[in-house]
């Protein structure tokens, strides 16, 4: 029988559901930085924020996958542009061989609700929490946007390497609350070791990029299609 990987179409109203509900998950996205990072196949991640050759982080990332969580509670995403790349029969033949039975969702449903516009039924959800935003410094500037309650600022590049103090600081802020992380594939391994600690009661959120646009930053190609009336819709609604 031939080994495929599903990608369930979950879509915003589930994670939105939850938010609303106060019943925590964790979310993890995986894309072709993880992947490299897991393959050994490069040394940087595409935007060059990562060195994917830094001492343990290869194995942290392979830990994620191959000893997982039950999946109700901690969401793996899949970023669905990895099934058009040339490595995805790779990526399917390591899954096969090192952790066949993981269930993945669709990894890209936050960045596609903001490219559409769509975004704001989590944006109010996520303004009634307790936010705490794990990311570069630019990202300070969400708070015109998103209150937070509390913001750990990571090195903008190769912040795997101040793992330890970012887990220390994150585990020092106020509960319960709605972790945002983005950082990579930091968020990844940072993500899977807190789960048993905060995931019972918080919820953990690995957003990757999608906050960049809205704080001047333009990082990824998909940001290009953020106009200043989608960003509006975004966080303002129809009204």
């Amino acid at each position: 029988m031939t080994f495929k990987i599903k990608i369930h179409p979950t879509p915003l109203s589930y994670y939105v559901g939850r938010l609303a509900a106060n019943e925590p998950f964790s979310f993890v996205r995986y894309g072709n930085g993880e992947w490299d990072g897991i393959r050994g196949t490069r040394d940087k991640t595409g935007s060059g924020s990562q060195n994917l050759k830094v001492p343990g982080l290869r194995q942290d990332l392979m830990r994620s996958l191959m000893m997982p969580y039950p999946p109700q509670n901690y969401l793996l995403g899949m970023q669905n542009y990895m099934q058009k790349r040339p490595e995805w029969p790779a990526v399917t033949q390591w899954l096969k061989v090192n952790a066949p039975g993981l269930i993945w969702h669709n990894g890209d449903v936050f960045h596609w609700a903001s490219s559409r516009a769509e975004l704001w039924p989590l944006i109010q959800e996520l303004r009634k929490k307790s936010l705490i935003f794990i990311g570069p410094g630019f990202l300070r500037k969400i708070a015109g946007r998103l209150p937070y309650k509390a913001f750990v600022e990571v090195r903008s590049k190769d912040c795997y390497r101040d793992k330890k103090r970012i887990r220390s600081a994150i585990l020092k802020q106020p509960k319960p609350a709605v972790y945002c992380f983005s950082c990579g594939p930091l968020a990844k391994v940072l993500i899977y070791e807190l789960f048993p600690i905060l995931g019972k009661e918080n919820f953990l959120i690995d957003f990757g990029s999608i906050w960049d646009v809205y704080c001047g930053v333009k990082s990824r190609t998909y940001h290009k299609k953020i106009t200043a009336a989608k960003t509006s819709l975004n966080f303002k609604g129809s009204q």
